[in-house]
């Protein structure tokens, strides 16, 4: 995280590191699954507001702690969450596009 160069909280590179649906695929052959299919499965987000998913992301796991550990400012990072958030899909209600890879395999 750009707030942080020296000593990044790296939970959030765990929720959001599988991005590659070719690695996934790779990952589950490796592990001696035959029939391997990875679908990507798009839907819109909807948050009461932007103030409502700020505080999932930023408390609702365990970012949080990570950032206190660090002495930072939590709630400003939170407010400053919150206004990009704002910025990029608006505030009430707050929409914005997700995807998942989903992996279906046989043994």
């Amino acid at each position: 995280m750009a707030a942080f160069p020296d000593d990044p909280p790296l939970f959030m590179n765990t929720p959001f590191s599988m991005t590659d649906p070719a690695e996934l695929e790779a990952l589950a052959r490796a592990a001696g699954f035959a029939r391997v299919a990875v679908e990507t499965v798009a839907l819109t987000g909807e948050s009461e507001s932007a103030g409502h998913l700020a505080t999932g992301l930023v408390r609702g796991n365990p970012l949080w702690n990570q950032l206190v550990e660090r002495g930072a400012d939590a709630a400003g990072f939170e407010a400053a969450v919150k206004a990009a958030l704002i910025r990029a899909f608006g505030d009430v209600p707050c929409r914005s596009a997700l995807s998942a890879h989903v992996v279906t395999a046989v043994a």
